[in-house]
């Protein structure tokens, strides 16, 4: 089955447009996963925002454990001063006792103020161990949150650079799959155009060569030479055909012309015979008569020769009627003009015409 030359051209627009459809789903599909990916990016990144603050929280945390840590060490303090005057208001009443007291009192009262004595080192000796212990105990707790905290921060600074490395690679991949997928739909679509333009350029070329040499023949002189019109489309085969007609009629155009200036050539030749050959050819004949009629010539050799002048000259007085009606003919019976508007000539048939126009 031929295909028009349009048709092609519309199957080839259509095959481009297919593959550009196709190229444009890989895309939208590379996209979806490099979206994937960029949203795994962000994840990433909120968890890192989430240890920051976490890290702000732990470190406010620790502010907050100092602080309480102060403000235990400064309570205990007024504290210690209420027992301190506690301690000096009943020594000012044993002081006022020891007025009526004896020994035994003021024994005893010595032995208060020592035990008083003993009772605030040892209480200041306490209150000095609790306040290093208590030190001792935020220092080592704020120790061992720091360091957990810091075991925490960099197991998630490598959990989290394991899951970027990850997250990367498989971005990279999806970066390269797409970029071969580009190359490949590049290289598919400069294919397709590449064949779509051989297959257009030989069923465009290869007819207009065949006109070209059919062209050729023509102007060599060679009207015979068939153009040739099989696998040709159909508008080329329109044309194809237009000028195969148009060279048969030039064709028949030449042999009329040929045809033509031949018989012009014969008529102008009959008209100059007959202009030529006649007026000597009168001469002739009649001095003829007069010699056959003079009776003073009687010698009979001379009158058969007279007769034979005669005879001859009538027959070529014949041919130079015939030459006459010959040039009628061509002038009345046969134009260029007429043979040149219908494309196509009269052959003349000149011994039947001369014959019709016989008397």
């Amino acid at each position: 089955m031929n295909i028009s030359f349009t048709h092609k051209i519309l199957y080839g627009f259509l095959l481009v447009a297919g593959i550009s459809v196709l190229g444009e789903v890989a895309m939208t599909v590379m996209s979806g996963r490099l979206h994937i990916a960029t949203e795994a990016i962000l994840d990433l990144q909120r968890v890192d925002y989430d240890l920051k603050t976490m890290e702000q929280d732990i470190r406010l945390e620790e502010n907050l454990v100092r602080r309480y840590a102060g403000e235990t060490d400064t309570a205990l303090l007024p504290r210690l001063r209420f027992l301190a005057d506690a301690f000096s208001k009943k020594m000012t009443d044993l002081r006022a006792q020891s007025i009526w007291a004896d020994g035994e009192v003021r024994a005893g009262l010595n032995r208060l103020m020592q035990e008083h004595e003993i009772f605030l080192e040892r209480f200041q000796k306490g209150v000095f161990q609790s306040r290093f212990f208590a030190e001792e105990y935020f220092k080592l707790d704020l120790e061992a949150r720091q360091i957990a905290l810091a075991d925490g921060f960099a197991g998630l600074h490598l959990l989290l650079r394991q899951r970027v490395a990850g997250k990367m690679v498989v971005l990279t991949e999806t970066m390269r799959l797409m970029n071969r997928i580009a190359v490949l739909f590049l290289i598919l679509t400069l294919a397709t155009a590449f064949l779509l333009a051989i297959i257009i350029t030989r069923s465009i070329l290869t007819p207009f060569r065949r006109l070209l040499f059919a062209t050729r023949q023509i102007g060599s002189g060679d009207f015979e030479s068939p153009v040739e019109i099989e696998g040709a489309d159909e508008e080329i085969r329109e044309l194809l055909e237009g000028f195969e007609q148009m060279a048969l009629k030039l064709k028949r155009y030449r042999d009329n012309l040929i045809q033509t200036e031949r018989l012009n050539a014969v008529s102008s030749i009959a008209t100059s015979v007959s202009h030529e050959v006649n007026n000597p050819l009168m001469i002739i004949t009649g001095t003829a008569e007069y010699v056959k009629s003079v009776k003073a010539f009687s010698d009979p050799d001379l009158k058969e020769k007279m007769e034979t002048i005669l005879a001859e000259g009538t027959r070529i007085s014949d041919i130079i009627h015939k030459l006459a009606r010959i040039q009628r003919i061509i002038v009345e019976d046969y134009t260029l003009t007429e043979s040149a508007q219908m494309g196509e000539g009269k052959l003349i048939d000149i011994n039947s015409s001369i014959k019709a126009d016989k008397p």
